[in-house]
């Protein structure tokens, strides 16, 4: 849209809502600092949405919450910045956020097995998220046994909750990167002249920063209750790392962290209880496209280790809509792709899923 000249960085939140609940902030949050996590709009959490579905009607609970700090006075993630931030897209396009979303990112990136589910979707493609629960059956994040639940999946929003695959995600870190959805200019300042941050990883547009060793990362990632999707990718190297799990933080994170430092360091991580270091590869000869590994794992937390083995099988359904299964237990996979050699590796690590 910036490209288009329909809107500018420098534009208030004001110009495109003016019925804005908060109209004193409206008339100083800019476009910038909504993008840069700098406007000051409260975080939400699912639940603070109400009845509330539609993006117009989620942006007026954004609004009538009160500032967390003023406009551009600190940095500072907020998901309600972006629920506003897609009613922008909404007004500027005449098109709803899902239907713009798909017409200039998925189609052009080739993304076929990403959307956002409606309410009361019931899609078997989609993962089924499980998490541990107290004797009350409320979610416990990060833990591993004792009663577990599950969560059918929810509609999304701008500020996340939608769906996508490992092999969707690598795709578009391909279309990013390589100029399909924006021009060459706008693609080199929204992959390297966007970021700050004075401490923790530097924000961007959407994205944030994270180094292994000498490799620059970026991405973005998030986790809920029965669900942890990572996503990173080298603006100026050949290595995109996916991981998606249908279980609570850190079953994602964790992993991803892992692989960064391992791709960082070249050598083993150093986490101990982060199956990845029990790694070996059998090396196949596949399209430059296809995944260098796939990685499975189960029963990740943060002090105990599941006791991983190493076994090697092939994708069988590389765009299933689940981390590795639908209908089991709390799994996760990664993707490393590198779209640098015609050799690429494929391993799997894990156990198999316990069945219910």
């Amino acid at each position: 849209m910036i490209q288009q000249g329909r809107l500018s960085l420098d534009d208030t939140l004001a110009k495109f809502i003016p019925d804005y609940p908060n109209r004193d902030a409206a008339a100083k949050i800019t476009i910038n600092q909504l993008v840069t996590h700098r406007s000051g709009i409260a975080p939400f959490v699912r639940t603070d949405f109400g009845d509330a579905t539609s993006v117009a009607a989620m942006t007026k609970v954004v609004g009538s919450a009160p500032q967390s700090f003023d406009p551009g006075a600190r940095q500072e993630y907020s998901n309600g910045g972006y629920v506003v931030l897609g009613r922008v897209v909404e007004i500027v396009s005449d098109q709803s956020y899902t239907a713009y979303v798909l017409d200039h990112i998925y189609r052009p990136a080739g993304m076929t097995n990403s959307g956002f589910a409606t309410k009361g979707d019931r899609d078997p493609m989609l993962a089924m998220g499980y998490f541990p629960t107290d004797a009350q059956g409320r979610p416990l994040m990060g833990g591993q046994s004792g009663t577990f639940g599950f969560n059918p999946p929810e509609p999304g929003n701008p500020a996340g909750g939608g769906y996508s695959t490992v092999a969707d995600l690598f795709k578009f870190s391909r279309a990013l990167r390589g100029g399909r959805l924006l021009d060459q200019r706008t693609t080199d300042y929204v992959l390297n002249g966007t970021f700050s941050g004075q401490s923790g990883p530097k924000f961007g547009f959407a994205l944030r920063e994270q180094m292994g060793g000498a490799r620059r990362f970026i991405g973005n990632g998030g986790g809920a209750p029965g669900v942890n999707a990572e996503f990173r990718f080298e603006p100026a190297g050949d290595y995109t790392v996916v991981v998606l799990a249908n279980s609570s933080p850190p079953a994602a994170t964790q992993l991803l962290n892992d692989v960064i430092e391992r791709l960082g360091s070249g050598g083993a991580p150093q986490n101990p209880h982060v199956g990845v270091s029990a790694m070996r590869s059998e090396v196949q000869t596949l399209h430059a496209e296809v995944v260098a590994g796939l990685y499975e794992f189960s029963g990740i937390g943060h002090q105990t280790s599941p006791g991983f083995n190493v076994r090697s099988e092939t994708l069988s359904r590389p765009d299933t809509r689940a981390p590795s299964t639908i209908h089991g237990w709390p799994d996760a996979s990664a993707t490393i792709a590198s779209s640098g050699s015609r050799k690429a590796r494929r391993t799997t690590v894990g156990r198999r899923p316990r069945r219910r």
